[in-house]
């Protein structure tokens, strides 16, 4: 008896290994997380994007380099994903890398502040640190990056 033809064959179909998963999850969380409780003041619970506008508010001016970069984060990780989609695996690894390092620097100066830290900014530093790891495995392996 021979054996069925789709048990023998070859699946043409890509799957994706599992740093790729973890890097393409790493940018779903870099969209969500900004929206979740970053700091304390007061009464009141404020996301990243109050915090950083509370901060323009009182004059300062010199993190308006860091605000601008925070609020194109969603859209560099919706980059990384398309490419990584495109097959342009090591500009995907790149940009992962780039919104990890942003998520977790930002993550780890609400942490350290004085203000109270909330789960979102202790959730941006450690999902900033598995994207810079994952991203870094997609430059580093790119062949790895689908599998049969």
């Amino acid at each position: 008896m021979k054996p069925s033809p789709s048990l023998t064959r070859k699946s043409s179909r890509r799957i994706p290994r599992p740093w790729a998963v973890v890097a393409a999850l790493a940018m779903l969380g870099a969209v969500v997380i900004p929206w979740l409780h970053w700091t304390h003041s007061g009464q009141a619970s404020r996301s990243s994007y109050e915090a950083f506008r509370s901060a323009q508010r009182l004059g300062l001016d010199q993190l308006d380099p860091v605000r601008v970069l925070w609020f194109v984060l969603p859209a560099v990780a919706l980059s990384a994903v398309l490419a990584w989609l495109a097959g342009w695996v090591r500009l995907s690894g790149l940009l992962c890398v780039s919104v990890g390092i942003v998520l977790f620097l930002t993550g780890m100066t609400f942490v350290m502040s004085t203000a109270g830290p909330a789960v979102g900014s202790w959730l941006g530093m450690v999902n900033g640190g598995v994207a810079i790891v994952a991203g870094g495995y997609l430059m580093w392996k790119p062949q790895d990056t689908f599998g049969s």
